[in-house]
């Protein structure tokens, strides 16, 4: 969708997943990692040093290779990657859940829906407004 396209609100959420990642988000990826780190190492998994291991697992969870180059996006996915390595449930941990993308039919009954609330009084009420609309 291009820029021009997008309401305010999507240009803004679309925004703030283009930024870095907090302090206390990279803390708790390099705490995940090491757990990580240390399970594959216990199973034999991995072999070379943890800055390798961890080089090697974010690029092949999102490309990159160091914490503070990961963006929000990038967040979710690159958590329930080390959550994983680690033998976790990544559903254990709530920002390793990423919410599912609103599609355009959606949001296309939503807006209907808002306007035939705005509608209801010429209709008589909200049902007679969505009657109307369908």
């Amino acid at each position: 969708m291009s820029a021009v396209a997008m309401r305010m609100d999507e240009r803004a959420i679309a925004g703030q997943s283009s930024q870095i990642l907090t302090k206390a988000q990279v803390r708790d990826l390099i705490l995940a990692a090491q757990t990580a780190w240390k399970v594959q190492r216990k199973l034999g998994l991995a072999d070379e040093p943890f800055d390798a291991w961890r080089k090697a697992a974010l690029h092949d969870a999102c490309g990159r290779q160091s914490f503070r180059d990961i963006r929000q996006s990038e967040y979710g996915h690159v958590l329930h990657t080390l959550l994983t390595l680690a033998g976790r449930k990544p559903a254990s941990r709530p920002a390793a859940v990423k919410p599912p993308r609103v599609d355009e039919a959606t949001r296309a009954r939503w807006a209907l829906d808002q306007e035939c609330i705005k509608q209801a009084e010429a209709f008589g009420s909200y049902p007679g407004a969505k009657a109307y609309a369908d």
